[in-house]
């Protein structure tokens, strides 16, 4: 104990003489005036803190010499302290900041001093926006990234807003073949989580990550510890549309309330064999001819046709409604299981008299494509179509167009003040579903951009 009380005496009596002696304790501290700074720093060389902010002042010093003084200060501090980010920190900030100040040769040294500081993906998400506006140097962007989920779905969002089609055609790619490499890393971890995964929107060119998701829920099901996320109602209608398999993983989402719209979750239990469950969601929520469940009763049709139960099918076709193109097509599937290929025949007859060459499109815009539009087809044969695009409101970057056949993305095109025009192959016969969306929907003054459809 008296050691204690000896060792507090001897530092209090050091502290009181320090501070008797100003000159000391003010000498210790460096100047803020940057070249007052710079002559401190000639009797102090080895203070790597105080070459780090003199390195963020310099440039700000009243002096002919302030950029020599802003590169030696960097030499020194980065000499100092290699491993410590301050001086790297300290050096790009002020070249930011003076960057329309700076030759080509500083802007070269703050660009190689930058790059490794983006590839934080924090860092990069604070400041890419910032950097292109100032720089405009976007392969910078592209180069310096974290090349995680976030950073390149951030680039493509830009590159296609700044008409930067070729950057977005192959930053769409690169973020699909990032979502898979986050699936491989995150496979192991709680498998809810793997539903934030899942792209938006989804596409077929996804169908390799969500066959991934299914397979490793095959092997490790959700349980009821599974929360609500934006997209699993898209996973599991993406599922369903294409008969992925296996959806055993997701039967926890079939049987909570709160996860699923009702619809989606009575057909994911007919999908999962649970009929008395689907039936009793249907009961319980279904309401006669409501588009949201028109899906559900036309996969119940095929299901009761499948097990030989003409009336089942048939009720589930009324409530279906016969004023949309896939309760017809559903029809006539139905009519083919049960061996009336008269009535099948005249189904799609009727299919091809009333969406054979459709004129409209669903979903517009008072007319106009300013999100995404569709309209449903029926060939008979295969067949070449044609879209003519023309512009109604942009700015300078255009309206930028993807075209899909069945959810394959089949064209694309930037619709100019001359038009476009996209021809694609309708590759086999039956009732097609063709959808444009508009990828770049707003302008930067925020205004929506419109294309005409014909």
């Amino acid at each position: 104990m008296k050691f204690f009380v000896g060792l507090a005496c001897s530092m209090a009596f050091l502290l009181a003489a320090f501070l008797a002696q100003p000159r000391l304790w003010r000498d210790a501290v460096p100047p803020e005036d940057p070249l007052a700074a710079a002559r401190w720093m000639a009797s102090h060389p080895v203070d790597w803190n105080a070459a780090a902010a003199l390195t963020d002042n310099a440039l700000d010093a009243r002096s002919d010499k302030r950029f020599a003084l802003w590169r030696a200060a960097y030499d020194a501090a980065s000499h100092l302290a290699p491993l410590r980010p301050s001086p790297r920190t300290s050096f790009v900030r002020a070249g930011l900041f003076h960057w329309y100040e700076l030759g080509d040769g500083d802007r070269k040294a703050v660009v190689a001093a930058l790059e490794p500081m983006l590839r934080d993906p924090q860092v990069f998400s604070d400041m890419y926006l910032s950097l292109w506006s100032l720089t405009r140097d976007f392969e910078l962007l592209r180069r310096a990234n974290p090349h995680d989920v976030n950073g390149t779905y951030n680039l493509r969002e830009l590159a296609v807003i700044y008409g930067r089609f070729d950057d977005y055609r192959a930053l769409r790619g690169e973020l699909r073949n990032r979502y898979l490499a986050e699936f491989e890393q995150r496979r192991d971890r709680p498998p809810a989580d793997l539903l934030t995964l899942v792209p938006n929107p989804i596409d077929d060119a996804d169908t390799p990550l969500i066959q991934a998701i299914l397979n490793e829920l095959h092997r490790r099901p959700l349980d009821n510890s599974t929360t609500a996320m934006p997209m699993t109602s898209a996973l599991v209608e993406f599922a369903l549309d294409r008969d992925l398999k296996p959806v055993d993983g997701l039967d926890e989402l079939a049987r909570a309330d709160a996860l699923l719209s009702p619809s989606l979750r009575a057909r994911l239990a007919l999908r999962l064999g649970h009929t008395d469950l689907a039936s009793r969601i249907a009961v319980t929520n279904a309401t006669s001819n409501a588009p949201d469940w028109r899906a559900y009763h036309r996969d119940r049709a095929l299901f009761e046709a499948r097990h030989g139960d003409l009336a089942g099918a048939e009720a589930q076709l009324l409530a279906a409604g016969s004023d949309d193109p896939q309760s017809l097509e559903t029809a006539a599937e139905v009519a083919e299981i049960l061996g009336n290929t008269a009535l099948a025949a005249q189904r799609r007859t009727e299919l091809a008299s009333k969406y054979g060459d459709p004129k409209t499109w669903d979903d517009t815009c008072s007319g106009d494509l300013c999100r995404s539009a569709y309209r449903w087809i029926y060939a008979s044969a295969p067949r070449t179509v044609s879209i003519t695009m023309t512009l109604v409101q942009s700015d300078e970057v255009p309206p930028y167009v993807e075209v899909f056949l069945d959810g394959a993305r089949v064209a694309e095109a930037a619709v100019t003040a001359q038009g476009a025009g996209v021809h694609f192959e309708i590759p086999s016969k039956g009732l097609h579903k063709i959808e444009v969306r508009l990828v770049n929907r707003f302008t930067r003054n925020h205004t929506e951009r419109r294309v005409r459809l014909s």
